[in-house]
């Protein structure tokens, strides 16, 4: 089964800065992209995002850009809104995986084994 990761992620919240900021010298955006990048069941990457810095930073960890539209960056704007405008990407580049694993920029916290079990559970 085909994997991709789509980190999700925009420029403008309540608190600016917060994808990027950092923690013991890392930005936020790079803890969720790391511990998919060491899952090994995760075949693609891909970051969504109106912001030109977490697109550049997580670009060159090895993440496609999914450059997302002005009216999906505003703070009304609704995640799943931003989730079917990557799907609508994906699959006019017939790159449509069969799991997807969402990924949020300001979730410091997860760990590739909580990935890893999640993508083991669906596939069974």
């Amino acid at each position: 089964m085909k994997v991709a990761a789509i980190l999700t992620g925009k420029h403008n919240s309540t608190f600016k800065g917060k994808n990027y900021s950092k923690i013991k010298n890392l930005p936020v955006c790079l803890y969720p992209a790391m511990s998919a990048l060491n899952c090994k069941l995760i075949q693609s990457f891909y970051v969504s995002s109106d912001s030109k810095i977490i697109l550049n930073l997580l670009s060159k960890k090895g993440f496609k850009k999914i450059i997302r539209p002005k009216k999906l960056s505003q703070p009304q704007s609704l995640h799943m809104d931003v989730l079917i405008h990557s799907l609508d990407y994906l699959k006019k580049r017939k790159k449509m995986p069969e799991i997807i694993v969402v990924l949020l920029a300001n979730s410091p916290t997860i760990k590739t084994s909580w990935i890893r079990k999640c993508i083991q559970k669906i596939r069974k």
